[in-house]
């Protein structure tokens, strides 16, 4: 059984494997989300989503999701994309910021393996936080390396948990999985709309029209 930061990657080594036509996914840019990247999402294979749990975040709360994200990925015309629940895993002091009261959303992204293929969300009830335009420590709801396929989301921030937590991880998944940018419109109902800097979930029910045309496999 192969470990790597916890993750248990034999769990999908096997569908890695199987899909050795992956060099005929797209390349990615190494950006973040704030990037511009309009290269379209294709993939010769349906991935897997990993939902990693951290410390307290529990298995039931990670298994909630579920019906949300397959909703959302009906409603991008994604149906039959499997998605597994990681057992839990511990945060380390090494991912906590210079003075010990965050964790660095970037520094928990880095210490994943990178991942071509499958997607992998991480997910905790601390707060998180990035360097976000001159600012050292800004605390964040959710970053993602933009193509990349890994992402992390807090619901520290959220202020309605139950109603939008999951709407965070559908944003930070269009960023991760499908290498969407914010969109170009900033459609207040677009789950991928830029929050900046004032993460509004309320009115946000799925992408819009344009930024899922984006999206191909």
């Amino acid at each position: 059984m192969k470990h790597c930061n916890g993750i248990v990657m034999d769990k999908y080594i096997g569908l890695l494997l199987a899909c050795c036509l992956i060099a005929g996914c797209t390349q990615h840019n190494k950006g973040v989300e704030e990037e511009d990247i309009t290269e379209d999402f294709r993939c010769t294979c349906p991935p897997t989503i990993y939902l990693q749990p951290y410390n307290d975040f529990s298995q039931q709360e990670a298994k909630a999701l579920i019906p949300h994200l397959n909703q959302f990925l009906n409603d991008c015309s994604l149906p039959g994309i499997d998605i597994e629940v990681l057992p839990n895993i511990q945060l380390t002091d090494s991912l906590l910021n210079d003075k010990r009261t965050r964790y660095r959303a970037d520094k928990m992204l880095k210490s994943l393996p990178e991942e071509q293929f499958n997607a992998v969300i991480l997910l905790t009830h601390q707060d998180i936080s990035v360097t976000y335009k001159g600012r050292a420590d800004w605390g964040v709801q959710g970053l993602a390396f933009q193509g990349k396929h890994v992402c992390v989301v807090s619901d520290f921030r959220v202020k309605n948990k139950k109603r939008d937590n999951w709407k965070v991880v559908c944003h930070e998944l269009s960023h991760a999985l499908f290498n969407l940018p914010h969109c170009p419109n900033d459609d207040p109902h677009c789950i991928i709309k830029d929050a900046k800097g004032h993460p509004d979930f309320s009115n946000k029910t799925r992408l819009c029209k344009k930024c899922a045309g984006k999206i191909k496999i």
